[in-house]
């Protein structure tokens, strides 16, 4: 805990630095993060070493799963749909019958409860002489497609990341890729999204973060629902559209979502437009964006996101962006 305070320290200080113009300084801290070991703060300072030198850093492009990654990739005029070199492939690119019909009989077992017995059925099946390395790890991802299937996305992404600890460096296959960015909800996503002009992957991306798709879920901030909203929060919204709700009701998907797009649609409006600040606000306030502002002044947007004093709103920021990305 001292060490990620003591980088966190330093990382302000970069930017303490680079707001007053001091390049020298802020280049030789860069160089220490990177040199630091944590992966991390290691990739950080990896992007913004090569932005200043006017290059490509090849540690990012290492981590296609990371927000800088996305920042490199639009610097260059990249997009995602063209695969990364540094992508591992892990799964077959297509399913075939065998696996089709080994995934059916483990939904089967699973759906009666029968979860020693289902495990003790994909090992065995694993052991197949005539199964590939990706065709075995297919197998043994079957538990997380089936959770997904069932809507249970925050334990499905929770084994994914068990199963392969440097997922940031696997290619997902179309069928796979759900796993790890969940599309649900899409109904009322795309009625609430168009009916307040907000690009409905921003808020599909906003809910993978705040939630996990999990309609159910309360946090330790009293935050409810998809979308995270907290009570008061939410009541003023309602007000907007003349309705009346309980907290019982921001269970409710529908009215969770339209209430979020709409506090969503409120903040862009407010900060013109800027996604940026949006989310920013969404995560901590915008009256601590307010404050930020005003100490920041007028700063390129990933600059911004860097100098968010909050280490939990940075990230919340970054990772948004990142989901919007590979969502679009």
């Amino acid at each position: 805990v001292e060490q990620d305070e003591y980088w966190s320290a330093v990382w302000r200080f970069i930017w303490l630095n680079y707001r007053s113009g001091k390049m020298k300084p802020v280049r030789k801290l860069l160089n220490a993060v990177a040199k630091s070991g944590q992966a991390a703060s290691r990739i950080s300072a990896e992007y913004w070493l090569a932005k200043l030198d006017k290059r490509s850093s090849d540690y990012v492009d290492k981590h296609p799963f990371s927000y800088y990654y996305i920042c490199q990739l639009k610097r260059n005029g990249g997009q995602l749909k063209d695969k990364p070199a540094s992508f591992q492939t892990l799964f077959p690119n297509k399913k075939t019958r065998r696996l089709d019909m080994i995934q059916a009989n483990a939904k089967i077992l699973l759906k009666h409860q029968l979860v020693i017995e289902c495990s003790n059925y994909l090992l065995k099946e694993m052991q197949h002489p005539k199964l590939n390395r990706s065709e075995k790890n297919f197998i043994a991802f079957i538990p997380m497609i089936l959770s997904a299937k069932t809507g249970k996305y925050g334990q499905s992404i929770w084994r994914y990341g068990r199963m392969f600890k440097n997922y940031r460096t696997v290619q997902l296959p179309d069928y796979l890729s759900e796993i790890v960015f969940p599309i649900a909800y899409v109904d009322h996503v795309k009625q609430f999204s168009e009916a307040k002009r907000v690009d409905p992957f921003w808020v599909l991306a906003l809910i993978k973060q705040e939630s996990t798709f999990n309609a159910r879920v309360v946090s330790p901030s009293r935050a409810h629902g998809l979308m995270q909203l907290i009570m008061k929060t939410a009541k003023k919204m309602a007000r907007k559209k003349r309705m009346r709700i309980s907290r019982a009701s921001l269970f409710n998907p529908k009215i969770n979502i339209q209430l979020g797009v709409e506090y969503l649609r409120e903040l862009l409006d407010k900060y013109n437009g800027n996604i940026y600040y949006a989310l920013a606000a969404y995560n901590a306030g915008d009256h601590r964006v307010d404050k930020w502002l005003s100490q920041v002044g007028t700063v390129p947007d990933e600059v911004f996101v860097e100098m968010i004093p909050f280490s939990e709103t940075r990230n919340y920021v970054k990772l948004v962006v990142r989901n919007y990305h590979y969502y679009k």
